[in-house]
């Protein structure tokens, strides 16, 4: 089938999700409300700015001050790369491609064709993954650290993923497999065979890659049935580091599972188990460890930076011995999670919430992530470092802070504009952001603020009204 014909079902199939974003005027206020339309003139504009690369750029953060490549589309990205034009080693950070412009771009191609379905945008992610398959095979140095890159190692591919985190340099290959698959699965005329294959190379890619930080050596933790390396990140990697392996993990295993659908095999059925088992693992994790809690019914989730954190401790007056700290039944954290790596747990959180419910990731746990960003973020009063009360750069619970009241903590500098995605799941999330502070505003109505809230409105239609989103759900 031509790719023309392949444009025109899928923009038939837009019909419906039009529906959905079409009658309100093009206002702020419409566009926070998620369980409403947004204007064509809105949804237009942001079609074209990010197709045209107006709206998507390239951070090089190697040196300093930071490069930019502007107008980054992933087919900009790759002929750069095949011609010869990327930038030199120096210029990239092996942080770009686990926490920055690289993952950051694929996702946003995700995010565009789930919130508009235009397949031009899964042939610009499906072109980010070119771009990692070129990076592999003729610069493969480019993501490692740059203290590790003199190394010559006998096995790239052992190498490569040299932090759990780094399992994001495969985040277009899983993002762009999935979608491929999913339009497969809905019609399997939407997907060329050349697409299909190109799809299970990428997906067969992923588990070749990340089976260093998946398997590791074979050998099984006891405790956890899993094996020793998934055991510990589990256990002990931050939760900004361990949510984007387990992102990319549930990914790929609803990847391999629409795969195997459409094979009509089981082949996958070890790996896909293996990934769920370990994802759950790992949101399990997150929620025992966290202060998952209620306050006057409203739920709240404050979480430590890291799951090995023990929180603070005061000795025991009859045993001397050290003891956990709690203030009314609640841990007092020792390294509460920071504002801004939050919002990559959040984002990975709400990735997996939207891949599939086999995961763990429940509404409830999305809607007190959400209401502790507004409540005790960008609405928080704690003592901070300049001398005043205002809002936290930390995620701080009320028994946290008053159980370290010689703490003064950091100023919240901005809001962040990814929790956008949250509305869904407090509906004063955007408007509480705006209000944080000029650059906050600025950053919620720019196009990277609309982007977010577009995906919101996405992720409203499918937690009530399903029969409006363009592409089915098949898991």
């Amino acid at each position: 089938m031509a790719v023309t014909e392949i444009h025109m079902k899928i923009h038939q199939s837009l019909v419906t999700i039009l529906f959905f974003l079409v009658a309100l005027p093009s206002s702020v206020v419409a566009q926070d409300q998620v369980d409403q339309p947004i204007s064509p003139k809105t949804l237009e504009a942001y079609t074209e700015g990010l197709l045209s690369g107006a709206d998507i750029r390239y951070g090089l953060f190697g040196r300093r001050p930071p490069e930019w490549i502007e107008k980054a589309t992933g087919d900009e990205m790759l002929r750069r790369a095949t011609s010869g034009e990327l930038p030199d080693d120096d210029a990239f950070s092996h942080v770009g491609f686990v926490y920055g412009a690289y993952v950051d771009n694929c996702r946003r191609y995700y995010m565009a064709f789930r919130i508009t379905g235009d397949e031009r945008f899964l042939e610009q992610l499906r072109q980010y993954a070119r771009l990692m398959d070129w990076i592999q095979t003729n610069r493969p140095w480019l993501v490692l650290p740059k203290d590790r890159r003199a190394e010559k190692p006998k096995d790239w591919v052992a190498t490569v993923p040299h932090a759990p985190a780094a399992a994001s340099n495969f985040i277009g290959y899983a993002l762009s497999a999935r979608l491929t698959l999913q339009l497969a699965r809905t019609d399997r005329t939407l997907v060329t065979p050349e697409q299909q294959t190109e799809a299970r190379i990428f997906l067969e890619k992923v588990v070749r890659y990340l089976d260093s930080k998946v398997t590791g050596n074979g050998a099984i933790d006891r405790k956890s049935g899993l094996p020793t390396v998934a055991a510990e990140i589990v256990d002990k990697v931050p939760y900004n580091q361990s949510t984007m392996y387990y992102a990319v993990l549930g990914v790929t295993a609803a990847g391999l599972e629409d795969l195997q659908n459409i094979e009509g095999h089981d082949n996958h059925g070890k790996t896909i188990d293996l990934y769920t088992r370990i994802v759950r693992a790992g949101v399990t994790k997150f929620v025992e460890h966290s202060d998952v809690t209620k306050i006057q019914g409203r739920p709240y989730v404050f979480q430590s930076y890291t799951p090995d954190d023990v929180g603070m401790t005061v000795r025991d007056p009859k045993t001397r011995e050290r003891v956990p700290l709690r203030v009314e039944g609640h841990p007092v954290f020792r390294y509460p999670e920071g504002a801004g790596h939050s919002g990559g747990e959040a984002i990975n959180l709400l990735l997996l919430w939207e891949t599939d419910s086999r995961f763990g990731v429940t509404e409830s746990l999305l809607t007190g992530i959400a209401n502790t960003y507004v409540d005790y973020v960008l609405r928080g009063r704690v003592a901070l470092k300049d001398g005043t009360t205002g809002p936290p750069a930390t995620i701080l619970s009320p028994w946290t802070v008053q159980g370290r009241p010689d703490m003064k903590w950091k100023r919240m500098g901005r809001a962040y504009p990814l929790y956008a995605s949250f509305l869904p799941f407090n509906e004063e999330l955007a408007e509480a952001s705006r209000q944080l502070n000029g650059r906050s505003r600025k950053e919620m109505d720019s196009p990277d603020g609309t982007h977010y809230i577009l995906f919101a409105h996405y992720l409203q239609a499918k937690r009530s009204r399903q029969a409006l989103l363009h592409l089915p759900l098949t898991n």
